[in-house]
């Protein structure tokens, strides 16, 4: 009898970078507003696209 061996699953590492740009300002709140600020398009682009998966489905 031949066994199958599991197929590895690749890792998948995020495309996002957490060091701080401002090292002088290690205020996790501040860094959340300024990566908010940065990304506001593609976060407006993600919600979009969502909403209207959603209305297409009603």
């Amino acid at each position: 009898m031949v066994t199958a061996e599991p197929v590895p699953t690749p890792v998948i590492e995020p495309e996002i970078d957490f060091v701080p740009l401002n090292p002088k300002s290690p205020d996790p709140v501040a860094r959340l507003k300024e990566l908010m600020r940065e990304r506001q398009d593609e976060s407006l682009k993600i919600l979009s696209g969502w909403i209207e998966k959603r209305e297409d489905a009603v």
